[in-house]
């Protein structure tokens, strides 16, 4: 049994690669983000306990271990689509709107520094 990344029909157009590729991009903006942010304003800005930890200890381990959870994501939506397709696309879209917010939040602690117009 094989699944296709671009499963679709009436109910999930766009297919699942798209969601996953958007999963990679926020998650790759949010990891440039937070870097920049706690190299300038301290970990306290932070909001995640364990990548704040993480931070304190070495940007390069955090930066490692948010890399390694995006590829472990990434490999293991596509085999749990096999499965149940549905709650593989419904879920990878939470996970956009998860990441979509947390680049809203950086956003906006950028505006607040007068980093953005």
């Amino acid at each position: 049994m094989t699944v296709s990344f671009d499963k679709t029909s009436s109910k999930f157009s766009g297919g699942l690669s798209r969601l996953l590729w958007a999963v990679a991009a926020l998650n790759i903006f949010d990891l440039i983000s937070t870097y920049w942010l706690v190299s300038s304003y301290g970990t306290g800005i932070e909001f995640n306990p364990l990548m704040r930890s993480l931070f304190e200890t070495s940007p390069v381990n955090a930066a490692l271990f948010k890399l390694a959870l995006l590829i472990f994501y990434l490999i293991l939506i596509p085999f749990a689509a096999r499965r149940n397709y549905t709650l593989a696309y419904r879920g990878t879209q939470f996970v956009v709107f998860i990441y979509f917010m947390a680049v809203v939040a950086h956003l906006v602690v950028y505006y607040q520094h007068g980093l953005l117009l």
